[in-house]
C-alpha cells in the first residue's frame, strides 16, 4: 500500500518537523492530535484548511481582499509556506449548507414534502461548501430533478486535509467521528453521494487504515458513491436511458467538451468512467492523456512545489490547447484541485460533470428550481 506507506512516513517526518512554540500553538489551536502539533506550522495550516475556510468564508469579501494584497502574499509564502504565486480560490459567503437551506426552504412549499423512494445525503465537504458551492448545488438539483430525496450533510472535516499532511492521529480522529455519523444515516437508508472525488477516495480506500473497524469501513466503502456514478446506477436500476434524460444538444455552450478525469478518482478503479458518460450523451468529447494535472491537492500550492507543480500541468494545458482549435472546449473536471490547477494554467472556467447536467435540465425546463 504505497500511498499509506508515503503517509506514515510523513507522519515519522513530522516528528522531526517542528517542536516550535508557533506550530505547537497552530496545533492546539485548531485541534490537532497532541502528537500531530510536533508537525511544523505549514503543515498545520493545510492540515487544518478547515478552520481557515471556515473564517475566510465568515469575513468575505474582505478576508478575499486582503489574501489578494501582495504583501500579505509575501508574509503567507513566509509563514506558511503558501506561494505567492498561486492564485488562491476565493471564499464563499454564500455557502454550499446555505445555498440548500434556501433551495430546500422553497423545494418543500412546491413539493408538498411527498415522499421519494430513493433517498441520497450529499456530504457537504470543506472545499464544495467554502469555495465552490455551485458544484454542490448542482448535484441537488439534478438529483431532485430525477425524483430523488436529497439532503445534505453538516461540513466535518473529514481528515482529507490532515492525512495529506502526515498528520495521521488527527485525520483519524475526524474519520471516526464522520463514519460513525455517516453510519446512522446509511442505516436508515440513505446512500452516501460525494461531489468531490478526493474525499470520496478517503472514504472508500484511505478510512480503511484511519478506522478501527473494518465492518464500519466496508459499510461506507459499499454506500459512498461519486455524484456521476450514482446517477448513473439510479438511472440504469430504473431503466431511464441516459439520452431520455439528457439531451446534448440543449448545452448552452454547446457540444465540444475537454474532460480530465481526478487522479484519485481513478485510482479508486471500478467508477465509469465521466468522459464516456458524456460521449454516449452525444457531446464531441476530447480526454486528457496525462494521469495528474500537477497540483495534488497542496502540494501545488506551497513554495518549494509550486514551479514543479505548474510544469507537471503544463502537459494538460498545451492538449487543452491543442484540442481547442479555433473554437475553445467547455472544460469537465470533477475535482477542486484540478478545477484551480487547470483555470490557472489556462485562464478559463472549468466545470464539475454535475453542473454541465444541470444546464441541460435547467434549459430543457427539466424542473430544477
Amino acid at each position: 500500500d504505497i500511498p499509506w506507506l508515503n503517509t506514515v512516513l510523513h507522519d515519522r517526518l513530522n516528528q522531526l518537523d517542528g517542536k516550535g512554540a508557533a506550530a505547537l500553538f497552530f496545533g492546539k489551536l485548531f485541534g490537532s492530535e497532541s502528537r500531530d502539533r510536533e508537525a511544523g506550522v505549514e503543515k498545520q495550516f493545510f492540515g487544518n484548511y478547515a478552520a481557515f475556510a471556515k473564517a475566510g468564508s465568515a469575513f468575505t469579501p474582505l478576508s478575499n481582499g486582503i489574501s489578494a494584497l501582495s504583501p500579505v502574499r509575501h508574509l503567507m509564502e513566509k509563514m506558511v509556506g503558501l506561494d505567492h504565486r498561486r492564485r488562491l480560490p476565493a471564499f464563499q459567503k454564500n455557502t454550499f449548507t446555505k445555498k440548500f437551506a434556501a433551495w430546500q426552504k422553497g423545494r418543500e412549499k412546491s413539493s408538498g414534502g411527498k415522499a421519494r423512494p430513493a433517498k441520497v445525503l450529499l456530504f457537504a465537504d470543506i472545499y464544495t461548501n467554502f469555495l465552490h458551492p455551485e458544484s454542490g448545488m448542482a448535484a441537488v438539483k439534478v438529483l431532485d430533478a430525477l425524483g430523488i430525496d436529497v439532503r445534505l450533510s453538516d461540513v466535518p472535516a473529514e481528515g482529507r486535509a490532515a492525512l495529506s499532511q502526515g498528520m495521521v492521529e488527527t485525520a483519524a480522529r475526524r474519520a471516526n467521528r464522520v463514519a460513525h455519523d455517516l453510519e446512522n444515516e446509511i442505516d436508515r437508508g440513505w446512500k452516501i453521494v460525494v461531489p468531490e472525488p478526493s474525499v470520496l477516495a478517503l472514504f472508500r480506500r484511505d478510512y480503511k487504515n484511519l478506522l478501527n473497524n473494518n465492518t464500519l469501513f466496508e459499510k461506507l466503502r459499499e454506500n459512498s458513491l461519486g455524484a456521476v456514478e450514482y446517477l448513473g446506477h439510479y438511472l440504469t436500476e430504473n431503466k431511464i436511458p441516459l439520452q431520455a434524460i439528457f439531451d446534448a444538444n440543449r448545452f448552452p455552450p454547446g457540444k465540444r467538451l475537454f474532460y480530465h478525469g481526478h487522479c484519485q478518482r481513478k485510482s479508486l478503479g471500478g467508477i465509469p468512467d465521466e468522459g464516456a458518460l458524456f460521449t454516449e450523451l452525444g457531446f464531441d468529447v476530447v480526454s486528457s492523456k496525462v494521469e495528474c494535472c500537477g497540483m495534488a491537492g497542496s502540494f501545488g500550492y506551497k513554495k518549494e512545489f509550486y514551479d514543479v507543480s505548474m510544469k507537471i500541468g503544463e502537459a494538460l494545458f498545451q492538449q487543452i490547447r491543442l484540442a481547442d482549435g479555433e473554437n475553445p472546449r467547455t472544460i469537465v473536471t470533477g475535482g477542486i484541485s484540478c478545477r484551480h490547477q487547470i483555470e490557472e494554467g489556462v485562464h478559463r472556467p472549468v466545470f464539475h460533470p454535475m453542473e454541465v447536467l444541470e444546464k441541460i435540465l435547467a434549459a430543457e425546463g427539466g424542473g430544477l428550481s
